[in-house]
This record gives C-alpha cells, structure tokens and sequence, in this order.
C-alpha cells in the first residue's frame, strides 16, 4: 500500500479586495470519509466534505482514538478517523488546483493534517511523506501513531494552471 493521505484545506489570498487580503476558503476534504463532516462535530461548523478518487483507496484505522490537541486549527477527531492511500509507493497525490483563477497565480494558504492510522513494525515499517512543489521537497513529514500533526504553507502561488 502507498501514502496514507488524512485531510487538507487549500485557501487562496484575493487581493483584489483592497490592501488587506482576504482569506478564501477553496477546499478542504476529510480523506476517507463517507459522510460530510460540520457541526455538530466540527464546533466551528467548517465543512469537510467527501474525496473520492480512482487511484485512492480507503485505509482501516486502528486507532482507538486521535490525539487532535497539537493541531492550532482544533481539527476534529472525526477528520483525522478515516484515511486514504494511494495504490503503490511510487504513485503521487496532487492537490487539484482547477478552482483557482486561471488568469494569475495567487498565494495559497496550505494547511495538511497527518497521523499514522495503523500499527506499523518499528523495525520494518515506516511511513513517509514527501511535501513537494515544483518538484522541491519543502517538508518531509513521519507521522506518529494516533497523533494528528499540522503542517501549514504560506508561501506557495498556484493558478489553476499550476503542475505543482
């Protein structure tokens, strides 16, 4: 089995507005989710909706529970529940940009959330994840067992153009 992939949000700055930016939501998935997922168990009401894709597959969660407390964002102990994988080590995750203005890149604002879902052998297991733009790893990620952790990306353009 490939990456594990738990959750994400894609935001996109429009400063268009005038010169304080505004933050837009454009995405945000709980990987491996049949249901969406807002309030009640989300207390902030954000939406995490349904991703279903031909070369993902869902992953079965050992984990009795999800240590959420270290995520600044409060991600929900449901999000980080369900996972999916890619079918092979060698096959890539690429966050879809279709949505964003095609005119322009724009700065995105990145937020993925990861945690290791299944018991793995220390000595024989390890599950890695290779954050990459353009092709530059920009942060290497080895989840722990039923601790959520938060990785955030400010400095990223993206149009809906964008290979990155």
């Amino acid at each position: 089995m490939g990456h594990i992939f738990k959750a994400f949000e894609l935001k996109y700055l429009y400063n268009q507005i005038d010169s304080s930016p505004a933050l837009i939501l454009n995405k945000r998935f709980a990987y491996g989710s049949s249901t969406l997922i807002r309030y009640p168990v989300d207390p902030y009401d954000r939406y995490w909706n349904i991703f279903s894709s031909n070369g993902l597959v869902s992953v079965s969660n050992s984990a009795s529970s999800v240590d959420v407390n270290q995520t600044k964002d409060d991600v929900p102990s449901a999000v980080m529940s369900n996972a999916v994988a890619t079918l092979s080590t060698s096959s890539n995750f690429i966050v879809d940009t279709t949505e964003l203005p095609s005119t322009q890149e724009v700065p995105i604002y990145l937020n993925m959330y990861f945690t290791e879902v299944q018991v793995l052998n220390p000595s024989l297991d390890l599950r890695r994840f290779k954050v990459m733009v353009d092709n530059e790893v920009i942060y290497v990620v080895n989840p722990a067992y039923q601790t959520a952790l938060e990785t955030t990306y400010a400095s990223i353009t993206a149009s809906s153009d964008s290979t990155k």
